[in-house]
């Protein structure tokens, strides 16, 4: 080793200063040394002499450089490479952590959740080399670095270079290059052609070691592994270790499959299975013989055996039969004294917070229901996310037990809308993966997730099938009620079944915008759901899904929404929210047996003086899972690129403290100045605050606010945003010093008003019917009104604070072609927006479109799925990109985007619009030298509280 430390120093003089050996493979050594020119630690790995002497020098290093072009966040880059006094040699980063080889080392297996977060990361690197044409031929946990919890693929290319450098020669041990534990059966027979299913292989033999603890189907020589695995197939994992669910068993049998043919056509689809791996596609009323206690099944190669429809009968009729004689025996055990004594006892509600895993609050979406509590109110499940592994988490918690740990359900990129089944024994939940979000359920015991409603959500054509997030499942877990948004019906279709051309089509009457599923009832006979008005009102109604329960009923009306809505058993009563000066007031509707209204809805008492922003309650209306947000509040952070680091990392900068709030800000262009929507006693108003610093400014006093972007003028001089006005919500314009104020005459806003912004002098924004449109040619007048006239002011008047902004509208991307439009980003120099819309041909994506000529077709820039914009570089040829989480700069001229930065993983970014999925919410600040962004920070704090007795008053 000194010969070689001696060789290395001589020769690299001037380049490179060798510290010390770090490390010793099969093909190479690994020293850390010292980039003199770039003043930076590298790896400097020297191939051995004995292998160096067989290779073609010259054909080794140029084929690595094809490694050398090679750029993905999971792979190491290879930064030089080169011959020195007869050796050869690569440089690479040097990465802070240890190699996975090192972690098995120490621990000998890692988590479920680990283990496949790490296969995801390194299939994605891999589907990215071969799609460059590069095959990595020795995938292993020693090539396979966790750097900062991620994982990062080092030595791509080099087993090719070494191969092709060696011509038709092969290794001493009569194996192709690799290491033969990890090789596939075809590169260890010595294959001439490899593709990137082999690389897929040796991931496989990756993962089960890390889930079993060794390498499947090892030997003592490489010969011996080899002819294991032409016959013989690995154990399976789910009865070595009961964690791992089947079917990731499966997907990981499939990619070790002894015939390339029989593999993961590509890493990227094995990624994805890995990803829906807790995701098992099988109907819901699949009883789980593998975790349910009490109950035995062979879980073998990935496959489970069905119960038969009779055994399925036999078991429902023994429980329920052993239910009804423990019932019995409680009946008859309690003492009439002490039946006594119970009831004349006072009962006063009570609450008790509840200690909760991971973060929970409104980045969940808490308000759609991301906890549930059971029908009999001994447990909760709820969603939770890990921002540092990048996870969300469904966790149960036993409520007669707080001080038992909560348990993991599921585990993916998505969890919220949690609810039970009706026999308790099941928890359903809307999940999220790579192929989208769908409905799932997981047995209360764990085990395996399966998902009646892995349907895909749009057709052939691109064309939205059904609304993903409004899918429901009935009780008995045998059919799914399917929305869509653009249609007054939905459809009933038997669970598994995608087929949209049969099933029971439900119309929903009734003159309304649009209806929102929510619940089946208890006898899965009905369906609750809610039809929104153009005034703002909604109603409750009752709606039959078969013709013995035909008929659609009304329960309720009220303004505003009734989020959330239970019907629990015995079916009842009917309980939603209403609205409170602080929160939700809960409310409770009788209902008969066919769905109608038996009386007029009441309070429920406790709620009264106690409103909570969400509720889940029990069967009995005993027991309630209450949400509170303590605090819903924002902070707004300067993030700029810090160009020390590579990748791009970020500096945050605080800019104002803690708002109350949701997070609706807009920048001004000179970039002094922001405007943000604030929560007041009076309700929403608009206040400015500069971005130097310094006591924040009101604009607005009306409390009627939306809370969405607020967006400056190109002149700094007006802020509009949106508000409430006679019962429908308009387009609004204050000055930038608060002295005036006044509406768009006629400029009315769709119900989900998606965002404003300015388009060199015209004003966009989403219209009725989700449209686009441009508001040109604006012109202020200024008067006052009296009552519901308007007057305006004559002619050398002194101005009043009122005015009236007047504008031509025009429809912006009304083709054939175009189904709907929203959310309009205009462009800074004027001629042109872009807006996210859905062709027939294409599906939703972000298009341009032409302001000027309304003739000119959309022009697709890119999918919805691929991220959003965040605003424009201020001379409108570039647009600043957001995709999981790394901003870049997007030019329109064709060519490729360019990373500027990487938001942090362990802050809680805000998201105020969820078309596209969970982002930050972040602005471009121009105006200033140095490139920068504006994005708001979640600071919010959400709690549950079990709340029991809370109506025995009643």
């Amino acid at each position: 080793m000194p010969d070689l430390l001696d060789r290395l120093g001589s020769s690299l003089a001037g380049r490179y200063t060798i510290e010390r050996e770090i490390g010793r493979g099969g093909m190479a050594t690994v020293f850390l040394a010292e980039d003199l020119k770039h003043q930076r630690k590298v790896a400097l790995k020297v191939l051995h002499p004995e292998l160096t002497v067989t290779l073609a020098a010259d054909r080794f290093l140029q084929e690595i450089q094809i490694a050398a072009g090679l750029n993905h966040p999971h792979i190491l880059a290879l930064f030089d490479s080169g011959e020195a006094d007869g050796l050869l040699y690569y440089v690479m980063p040097y990465v802070e952590g240890e190699s996975l080889r090192q972690r098995l080392g120490r621990e000998g297996q890692l988590s479920v959740e680990e283990s496949v977060r790490i296969g995801v990361e390194v299939a994605d690197g891999l589907e990215y080399a071969h799609q460059h044409g590069v095959i990595h031929r020795d995938v292993k946990p020693g090539n396979i670095l966790i750097s900062s919890k991620h994982a990062v693929i080092t030595d791509f290319g080099i087993a090719r270079a070494i191969t092709v450098a060696q011509g038709e020669r092969v290794t001493s041990t009569g194996l192709g290059v690799g290491t033969p534990l990890y090789a596939s059966p075809e590169q260890a027979m010595g294959a001439e052609t490899l593709d990137g299913r082999t690389d897929v292989y040796s991931l496989g033999c990756v993962l089960y070691e890390m889930l079993s603890g060794e390498v499947p189907l090892a030997a003592s020589t490489p010969q011996a592994v080899q002819a294991r695995r032409m016959s013989e197939t690995p154990v399976a994992l789910h009865p070595m270790r009961d964690t791992v669910p089947p079917l990731l068993d499966q997907v990981i049998g499939k990619a070790l499959a002894r015939l390339p043919a029989d593999r993961w056509e590509t890493a990227e689809k094995f990624g994805q299975a890995l990803m829906t791996a807790t995701m098992d596609a099988t109907p819901v009323a699949r009883l789980d013989l593998a975790s349910t206690p009490g109950l035995e099944a062979a879980v073998t190669a990935g496959r489970r055996a069905a119960l038969k429809p009779w055994l399925v009968t036999a078991i429902v009729f023994a429980l329920g039969a052993l239910g009804v004689w423990l019932a019995q025996i409680g009946t008859f055990s309690t003492g009439g004294a002490e039946q006594a004594a119970t009831s004349s006892a006072a009962v006063i509600p009570t609450e008790t917070r509840l200690n909760l895993q991971g973060d929970f609050g409104r980045a969940l979406d808490f308000g759609t229901g991301s906890y549930s509590i059971s029908p009999d109110g001994k447990e909760v499940a709820y969603c939770s996310r890990d921002e540092q592994e990048g996870v969300h988490r469904l966790w149960l918690a036993d409520l007669t037990r707080p001080e038992r740990p909560h348990r993991t359900l599921a585990s993916g990129g998505y969890c919220t809308w949690v609810s039970w089944n009706r026999a308790g024994d099941r928890v359903l939940f809307q999940g999220g993966t790579i192929a989208g979000r769908h409905q799932h359920s997981v047995s209360r015991h764990g085990g395996s997730v399966e998902s009646p409603t892995a349907c895909a959500s749009v057709d052939s054509m691109g064309r939205p099938v059904f609304a993903d997030r409004l899918v429901r499942v009935s009780p008995d877990g045998f059919r799914t009620a399917y929305q869509r948004f653009d249609q007054k019906h939905f459809r009933v279709l038997p669970a598994g079944s995608c087929d949209f051309t049969t099933g029971d089509s439900v119309t929903v009457s009734g003159d309304y915008e649009r209806f929102w599923l929510f619940a089946w009832s208890p006898g899965g006979d009905r369906l609750l759901l809610e039809t929104t008005h153009s005034g703002g009102g909604s109603t409750l109604w009752t709606i039959g899904v078969d013709p013995t329960s035909a008929g659609q009923h009304a329960l309720a009306s009220q303004e505003g929404t009734f989020d959330p809505v239970w019907w629990p058993a015995p079916g009842d009563a009917v309980y939603y929210g209403g609205q409170a000066p602080a929160g939700r007031r809960l409310m409770r509707v009788a209902v008969g047996p066919a769905g109608t209204v038996q009386g007029e809805p009441q309070p429920v008492a406790y709620f009264e003086d106690n409103p909570v922003d969400w509720f889940s309650i029990s069967r009995d209306g005993q027991r309630a899972v209450v949400a509170r947000e303590a605090k819903q509040r924002y902070r707004i952070v300067s993030v700029v690129p810090d160009p020390d680091r590579d990748p791009p990392a970020t500096k945050l900068i605080p800019v104002t403290d803690t708002i109350p709030g949701e997070g609706a800000f807009g920048v001004s262009h000179d970039g002094g100045w922001i405007a943000y929507v604030r929560t007041t006693p009076q309700g929403s108003d608009l206040f400015k605050v500069a971005v130097s610093g310094g006591a924040a400014q009101r604009l607005t006093r009306t409390g009627d606010l939306i809370e969405k972007w607020p967006a400056w003028s190109p002149d700094d001089d007006l802020v509009a945003y949106y508000g409430w006005w006679q019962d429908t919500i308009r387009v609004r314009l204050v000055t930038s010093d608060g002295r005036g104020r006044g509406r768009v005459e006629g400029a009315i806003a769709d119900g989900y008003t998606w965002g404003l912004s300015w388009e060199g002098a015209a004003l966009l924004h989403t219209g009725p019917g989700m449209r686009a449109e441009a508001l040109n040619g604006l012109e202020v007048e200024y008067g006052q009104w009296r009552g519901e006239h308007w007057l305006p002011a004559p002619p050398g008047a002194e101005v009043s604070g009122s005015f009236i902004a007047r504008a031509q509208r025009q429809v912006l991307g009304d083709t054939v072609d175009w189904a709907s439009s929203f959310l309009p980003f205009g462009s800074p120099t004027g001629g042109q927006a872009l807006l996210v819309g859905a062709s027939q041909r294409l599906g939703q994506y972000w298009f341009l479109v032409s302001t000027i000529d309304a003739s000119q077709p959309p022009i697709p820039f890119a999918s919805t799925s691929s991220g959003r914009p965040l605003g424009w570089t201020p001379d409108g040829g570039a647009v600043y990109w957001l995709s999981h989480k790394e901003i870049s700069v997007w030019p329109l001229d064709g060519r490729e985007r360019r990373v500027l930065l990487r938001l942090p993983a362990d802050q809680e970014w805000v998201d105020l619009m969820t078309v596209t999925g969970n982002a930050a919410h972040c602005r471009p600040r121009h105006g200033v030298a140095d490139l920068e962004f504006l994005c708001a920070v979640d600071e919010s704090v959400t709690d549950l509280f079990l709340v029991e007795n809370f109506d025995a008053a009643e």
